[in-house]
C-alpha cells in the first residue's frame, strides 16, 4: 500500500514542527530570562570519548 503525500500528512508535519519549536523555545527562553547560559552545558565531543573495543563487544563483532 502506497503512501499519499496528501493535506494531512502535511498538516502532521507543521504541526509537530510547530509542537517541537514551542517546546523547545519556551525551554531556552526561559533560561535566557532567568539568566541560564545553554551553551555552558553542552559537553564537547571528542571521538576519544568512543570506546570502540567495548562497541564492538556489544555488537559482537569480536
Amino acid at each position: 500500500m502506497k503512501v499519499r503525500w496528501d493535506r494531512e500528512i502535511t498538516e502532521y508535519y507543521i504541526m509537530t514542527m510547530v509542537i517541537m519549536i514551542l517546546l523547545f523555545g519556551s525551554i531556552y527562553m526561559a533560561g535566557w530570562f532567568t539568566g541560564v547560559h545553554w551553551s555552558d552545558y553542552m559537553i564537547p565531543f571528542s571521538w576519544e570519548m568512543v570506546n570502540v573495543d567495548e562497541l564492538k563487544q556489544i555488537i559482537w563483532m569480536k
